[in-house]
């Protein structure tokens, strides 16, 4: 087991140097797998420049994976869920008859859940809770801090719908949020990832579900290569922008320390060889 860093401001080749190293593995045969993990938006173009940067006869031993690409992958080797996984659409019609049934119980959002639009904004708050482990008992031990206090009923409404929404996709339904956290607890058994190489590029940053997730494939895989964007040297001026890209590396160090297991870092800095920044990119670090 292996763990690398790879550092670098936007723009300074982190995902060329990454493409280069896939490609060299593919040069070098062997029957292991190569995945690389991109955001889900990502993961068609990345598919895209994968095919034009390696240049090669067949790149059939390489996947372009976002984490829910990799969940499936995984259940369908060790079993995942019998539970139907809930679209957007479908989501929002579960969110919206939890509301009506418990509109008597709810304080300021009552008349407010009523409202065009609210539907959709809740379901990107539950989103964000569920990706940074907020259960709706921490929301519930929140509200009571402020209880008496506006923001202590917002919170104890959006506790109550939080509460109730889980409690109805129970043994029925599976909320796309959860994947990761299914994805964590099943990572263990799937035995094509034990002889696999990761590279995790394109991530502004990690959720804590994205970190348990990541923690327990570098428990497992042979070689995991992870690309942070921040300044490796820290001396900026602008040092404070790349503050969340420094806490993900210290989170991901100390999970790789704990395993015993010392990482590598490389720094990699703009090179001129590799052709201009786009004009935005270098307007920003002329800023």
């Amino acid at each position: 087991m292996a763990i690398r860093f790879i550092l670098g401001r936007a723009g300074s080749g982190k995902s060329k140097l990454i493409m280069e190293e896939i490609k060299a593995c593919l040069q070098q045969g062997g029957d292991e797998r190569l995945f690389l993990l991109v955001p889900e938006q990502y993961t068609l173009q990345s598919e895209r420049d994968l095919i034009k940067g390696l240049n090669v006869e067949g790149i059939i031993r390489v996947e372009v994976l976002s984490f829910t690409r990799l969940a499936r992958r995984v259940f369908e080797q060790v079993g995942g869920t019998t539970r139907v996984l809930l679209n957007e659409q479908g989501r929002q019609m579960v969110l919206r008859k939890v509301i009506d049934d418990n509109s008597a119980h709810l304080t300021v959002y009552q008349k407010a859940a009523l409202q065009p639009g609210f539907v959709p904004r809740l379901g990107e708050l539950l989103s964000e809770l569920k990706g940074h482990d907020i259960s709706a008992a921490d929301l519930r031990q929140g509200a009571a801090d402020c209880d008496g206090m506006l923001v202590g009923q917002k919170v104890h409404d959006i506790a109550l719908i939080y509460e109730e929404f889980n409690g109805y996709l129970q043994g029925r339904y599976l909320d796309g949020d959860d994947y990761l956290k299914l994805l964590s607890e099943k990572i263990a058994g799937a035995k094509f990832l034990s002889t696999a190489r990761i590279w995790v590029d394109g991530f502004s940053t990690l959720s804590p579900q994205s970190l348990k997730v990541l923690a327990r494939l570098m428990a497992v895989v042979r070689e995991m290569t992870i690309s942070l964007t921040l300044d490796p040297d820290g001396q900026s001026r602008d040092r404070e922008l790349f503050s969340l890209g420094w806490q993900d590396l210290n989170k991901l160090q100390a999970l790789a320390r704990g395993m015993g297991v010392e990482p590598q870092i490389k720094a990699v800095r703009p090179n001129p060889a590799l052709g201009p920044l786009s004009p935005a990119i270098r307007h920003l670090e002329q800023e």
